[in-house]
């Protein structure tokens, strides 16, 4: 669960990362900074809307703009939780970071969902791309441990990050990697084990 849940915390990482950068021209540090601030202080029993985090100059923002830092307190509680082992709860504050990254886009509740099946289907095809590079440079007799295969396709994938504009550090994308090579029933797993076959087409 722990995997899974890593997992989608880097991918929601990511489409942050991308709507900070299209909302704001270039990351307002000082604000994600303030705001990163005031969730690690926060107990989870007295949080009730994250716009108890907005300082006023936030809160003169557009609408777009709040949404975007909306999604990303969120995504911070998410983190927060995930640290302290509390799963279910860190799960509901990245569906509500999901959502007003759908709502942050301007789209009206019925397609904050579609976006949210969009991006989990651009999920899917970029772990199809990493599966065929894992499974091109995968050894005859396999790899030792996920970190060496990824290690030997991250190359590749920081090119794959700069082109799809992931929004990823090396690092960071390292790590997804490993997890996805670590996540039952995908693709990338499969393309470590060996097990993975490639659509014709």
């Amino acid at each position: 669960m722990r995997n899974t849940l890593n997992i989608e915390i880097t991918e929601t990482e990511e489409t942050i990362a991308g709507l900070i950068a299209v909302n704001f021209g270039s990351s307002p540090n000082k604000i994600m900074h303030i705001l990163q601030e005031k969730v690690n202080k926060c107990a989870a029993a007295d949080f009730s809307t994250p716009k108890v985090f907005f300082t006023d100059e936030i809160k003169r923002l557009p609408i777009r703009q709040q949404s975007s830092l909306t999604a990303l307190i969120y995504w911070y509680l998410a983190i927060k939780q995930r640290d302290a082992d509390n799963f279910a709860d860190a799960w509901g504050f990245l569906c509500k970071s999901s959502y007003f990254i759908g709502l942050t886009d301007g789209r009206e509740e019925p397609r904050v969902l579609a976006a949210a099946r969009g991006r989990s289907e651009k999920s899917q095809w970029k772990k199809l791309q990493v599966a065929n590079l894992i499974s091109r440079s995968r050894p005859v007799d396999g790899w030792k441990t996920e970190r060496d295969a990824a290690n030997s396709i991250l190359e590749e994938v920081i090119s794959l990050n700069e082109n799809l504009k992931m929004n990823l550090t090396s690092s960071r994308l390292g790590t997804l990697i490993r997890d996805w090579m670590k996540e039952d029933g995908s693709v990338v797993r499969d393309a470590f084990l060996g097990t993975y076959v490639k659509d014709s087409d």
